[in-house]
Order: C-alpha cells, then sequence, then structure tokens
C-alpha cells in the first residue's frame, strides 16, 4: 500500500500540474518590464480555480497576471471581479475577407508607399512612441509610460527586422507619415495586421485607409483569403477606420489584470 507521504506528493503532483495548465509564464513580457508576469491560458474562469492560480503565482513570484476573459461568460467575469482581476482593456478582433485588389487612387501626389528601409528606423518608432496609447499597458498606471512607448518601439523594431514578413512605410513629401506589419499564416490563408501607426498630423485623413489597402493587396498577393487585426474597445477612431476598410467585428474579449504585487 501506498504510505500517506507517497499520496499527499501525488496529489501535489496532480494539483500543480493542473496549476501550470492554467498559467504560463510569460519570459519577454518579464523581461521588457523588469518584474515577472504570466497570463491564464483559459478563458472561462470557475471557483475551483482560483485558490490554484493565487498559489502557482505566489511560488513563482508573479507580480501580474494577465487574463483575456470570454464576453459571453458572466461567471467568469464574477469571479474575477471578486478575485482583485481588473477590467483594462476590451480586445475587439476584426475581419476582412479578400477576393480583390485595390484600385490605390492616391488624393496626395506625393504620397508613396513602399518597403521598409533601415533608416526608416528611428521615424518608425517615434511614431509608435505615440501611436498606441489606448492600450491596456497604458491604460493600467502600474505599467511605467515610459516603459509602454518604448514598449511599441521596440515591437516595431523586432518587425523591421523579421518578426513580419512585411513591414510597409508611407512616406508623404520625403517624410515618414506611417507604417503597417503584415503577418501571414500560410497554413491557412489568414493574414494578420500586427501593428498599424500614423503620425498624428495625418490621423483621421485618408492616409490609413490606403495603407491598410497595400497591405490586403499584398496579403491577397500571397494567396491569403482573410485579414485580420485587434484593436481596442475604447479606440473607436481605429474601429471606424477599419469598418471603412471593409472590416467587421469578428470576437470580443476583455482584458483582466490582477496584480500580486506593487
Amino acid at each position: 500500500m501506498r504510505s500517506e507521504r507517497q499520496l499527499i506528493l501525488e496529489v501535489s503532483k496532480i494539483m500543480t500540474g493542473l496549476q501550470d495548465n492554467l498559467c504560463r509564464f510569460l519570459a519577454w513580457d518579464s523581461n521588457f518590464f523588469g518584474f515577472k508576469i504570466a497570463q491564464l491560458s483559459i478563458d472561462l474562469l470557475k471557483p475551483e480555480y482560483v485558490a490554484q492560480i493565487d498559489d502557482w503565482c505566489h511560488r513563482n513570484g508573479i507580480s501580474c497576471l494577465y487574463f483575456l476573459a470570454d464576453f459571453n461568460s458572466p461567471e467568469s467575469i464574477e469571479i474575477a471581479e471578486q478575485n482583485n482581476f481588473h477590467l483594462v482593456d476590451v480586445r475587439i478582433e476584426m475581419e476582412l475577407k479578400i477576393n480583390k485588389s485595390h484600385s490605390l487612387e492616391y488624393q496626395y501626389e506625393n504620397l508613396v508607399l513602399r518597403d521598409f528601409k533601415r533608416d526608416d528606423m528611428s521615424f518608425l518608432q517615434d511614431i509608435a512612441k505615440n501611436s498606441f496609447t489606448s492600450s491596456r499597458f497604458y491604460f493600467d498606471k502600474r505599467f511605467p509610460r515610459n516603459l509602454c512607448d518604448s514598449f511599441y518601439a521596440t515591437w516595431i523594431k523586432v518587425s523591421c527586422e523579421g518578426y513580419a514578413q512585411k513591414v510597409l512605410v508611407a512616406e508623404l513629401g520625403k517624410k515618414v507619415v506611417g507604417f503597417i506589419t503584415c503577418h501571414l499564416e500560410e497554413d491557412n490563408g489568414i493574414g494578420r495586421i500586427g501593428l498599424l501607426g500614423l503620425s498624428s498630423e495625418m490621423r483621421g485623413k485618408s492616409i490609413g485607409q490606403i495603407i491598410i489597402h497595400q497591405a490586403s493587396d499584398w496579403f491577397l498577393s500571397k494567396k491569403a483569403k482573410l485579414v485580420r487585426i485587434v484593436t481596442q474597445g475604447r479606440n473607436v477612431a481605429a474601429q471606424r477606420l477599419y469598418q471603412k476598410c471593409g472590416f467587421i467585428t469578428k470576437s470580443v474579449y476583455l482584458w483582466y489584470h490582477k496584480w500580486y504585487k506593487e
């Protein structure tokens, strides 16, 4: 017969496995922001999970835990709010079916859309630092503002260095005024727009639409049938831009953060 100690060890091993399945450590986010960050691997929260999640986070020294919650689950939302998860963002994913190329007639005679060049980097990073202030990182004041700026500056940098398959740059009168990063899932024919940034003076004009149409044409040339993009619920301007380009809402989720350490 198994001893009491063996039973305890077996139960502990099972519980640890359950906890590891519920949570995953985010090494890149942790290294960048300077404190340990993890994310729940589930989008539905149950009462019996809470103690396991908290135990895993305490044992692993987690400071911040992300939870992307199913918007259609009142139970998950109620449990999250009762256990110190704080709503920081509404994640909206939109998609566009593409089956034909767009006719690109620019309103600006001196507008050029081209591939990224190494000399563009500093200009793209400056635009990135001011283009994504609607994100959950800026909304959650525990993330330092300067690091949030650097987060997106780093994101566009790694995108240009190979993370994205395509980076298109908009140049108006020899001045860089915008960019878009493109990712292709060749196995299922889905294109994803990672980042779309515009200089402040170009927002609310037609340049955003032109950039998106150009990216859509590139996706079409790669045999993609769908293009998807993610934005924030509070970023109404971006939603309107994507709607003008033919995107429709695919899904809505809620981002929560839970802090274990200040």
